[in-house]
């Protein structure tokens, strides 16, 4: 496979994925832009490429990249308060629109495979429907922000954390945010596609028949699956992922797995900047341009 690989394809993978850790650090720039001066956009794009190297070497899957962000930036000028509010809340976003378009990808598995879901799976789609309905109101519902919020600022076991406290003022100030939240979750929700384009290229790069529609049906939720906190970038777990699903296509195993690893040392390539800006590092630049006022 590795020899009957056309090479045209390479550098537009490479640009896919450096386009989609810029589309990130760009839309996590617009949270943390609304509550507080933040850094400019060649500042975040440094910082959330540094992030994402260093991150992998953290045994923590999505996780990892944000712990290293964060110290960056504490470093910066930037408020920590707003840096960890800004994070915790992409993620939240992020993860609301990802279970939104996994739903998808689920349900246009469900039909290539034309079966009707068992109890045990019916249990976990409809589970999986409660948690992100219960996350949709959170994000969006102000009562029961309200309630949150006051739960939490006069709760009896979080009122002697001072920083805890902190921490919490400073999220409630999204309360006013709604429009920058509401386009944050569809920015989340088109980045999904990037991973989606990226491995049907790379299947057509390596002569494996596999559509966009079977591509969008299976990364979804083999993404959702790799980001979980429990081994270093995912190795191994999105293997077993992507495997498992598109080996219920007819794909082969051989052919996943390959293109799976290649993919992966692909987005090692992507890092680079990230290696060049690791070694060259500087504090990012905070600029007083703040849009929690008028947004």
């Amino acid at each position: 496979m590795l020899g009957r690989a056309e090479l045209v394809y390479l550098p537009v993978l490479i640009l896919i994925m450096m386009a989609s850790r810029v589309w990130m650090a760009w839309k996590w720039r617009m949270l943390l832009r609304a509550i507080a001066p933040a850094p400019g956009l060649y500042d975040a794009v440094r910082v959330y490429y540094m992030s994402s190297f260093q991150g992998l070497l953290l045994p923590l899957g999505g996780l990892g990249p944000d712990l290293v962000r964060y110290v960056h930036l504490r470093f910066s000028g930037a408020s920590p308060q707003a840096v960890a509010a800004s994070i915790v809340l992409e993620r939240l976003v992020g993860l609301l629109a990802t279970l939104t378009v996994t739903a998808v990808s689920i349900g246009l598995l469900l039909l290539q495979l034309d079966v009707s879901l068992v109890p045990v799976e019916s249990g976990i789609v409809w589970g999986g429907t409660l948690f992100a309905f219960v996350l949709g109101a959170l994000l969006f519902c102000k009562p029961l922000q309200r309630w949150l919020y006051g739960c939490l600022k006069h709760g009896r076991p979080f009122r002697q954390f001072s920083r805890f406290q902190s921490f919490i003022d400073t999220l409630k100030q999204y309360q006013v945010q709604q429009r920058i939240i509401l386009i944050n979750y569809g920015l989340s929700a088109a980045e999904q596609l990037f991973p989606v384009l990226s491995f049907y290229l790379g299947f057509r790069m390596f002569h494996v028949p596999v559509p966009f529609i079977m591509c969008l049906a299976v990364l979804p939720l083999g993404m959702l699956l790799q980001r979980l906190p429990i081994g270093y970038a995912g190795i191994g777990i999105r293997e077993g992922a992507l495997v498992f699903l598109f080996g219920l296509l007819g794909i082969s195993y051989a052919d996943v797995l390959v293109v799976s690893t290649m993919m992966f040392v692909f987005f090692l390539f992507s890092l680079l900047p990230g290696v060049v800006w690791s070694v060259k590092a500087t504090p990012a630049q905070v600029e007083d341009d703040s849009q929690s006022v008028s947004a």
